[in-house]
């Protein structure tokens, strides 16, 4: 008896149910990385708006509220780390916090410890997953 492979798992599914008109700050220097983020959402609702760099993400952010902020931490100009403090900094005047889910190729404990530190509220680590991304997106935007 011959088995069929599991259902590809798509964000469409009945169990998500994004908040209405959410929208994301997606912040990361590679144009490549940016396709994929733009690919693993591409079944969902939420509006994606792209930074790459830091200094970017900073003045989209003025312009617009957005309900949730990926972000990578190794970045030319004003990178992640950085980037998350002034976000948080900005935050105290403002009283809304956003989430921030940071991303990076390094695996290593001290790497996503720092981006903790720096405010984040969650860490990814590149090459990610579909699932992983819209799992870690759910939590904030549904």
């Amino acid at each position: 008896m011959t088995s069929l492979p599991p259902e590809p798992f798509t964000s469409d599914q009945p169990e998500i149910r994004w908040k209405p008109n959410a929208s994301i700050l997606l912040v990361d220097d590679v144009p490549e990385n940016r396709y994929i983020v733009r690919a693993f959402l591409s079944k969902t609702p939420i509006e994606i708006i792209e930074a790459c760099n830091g200094e970017e993400a900073l003045l989209e952010i003025d312009k617009k509220n957005f309900d949730l902020i990926l972000l990578d931490m190794q970045m030319p100009i004003l990178d992640g780390f950085e980037t998350a403090r002034e976000i948080r900094k900005r935050e105290k005047t403002s009283g809304k916090t956003l989430p921030i889910i940071a991303f990076s190729a390094s695996g290593m404990s001290q790497e996503m410890k720092k981006s903790l530190e720096a405010g984040c509220t969650s860490h990814l680590i590149k090459p990610f997953k579909k699932a992983d991304l819209i799992s870690a997106i759910a939590k904030h935007l549904t």
